[in-house]
């Protein structure tokens, strides 16, 4: 008897603390003044405020040669990343 009472709670108290991710997310962007999203708006949006100029001096300065020529195929592709 004892045995069905502790699943039974056990049960109960991960029912209660479940957090939907939509619900995490909201929560996050409210408190944490930080942007969330998922899919391919939230890459979308990634890379309209990205700056490959900033990006391209950084990657130069820290010698990260893949970097580099990620953000050079960008550049003369000319795909702009919005």
């Amino acid at each position: 008897m004892q045995e069905k009472i502790g699943e039974k709670s056990s049960a109960e108290s991960v029912e209660e603390s479940t957090v939907f991710f939509e619900d995490y997310l909201e929560f996050v962007t409210k408190h944490q003044k930080m942007k969330t999203g998922i899919g391919p708006e939230a890459l979308q949006i990634l890379l309209r405020e990205l700056d490959l100029e900033d990006k391209l001096a950084q990657a130069q300065a820290k010698k990260k040669y893949e970097e580099i020529r990620f953000i050079r195929a960008f550049q003369r592709a000319k795909i702009q990343p919005e």
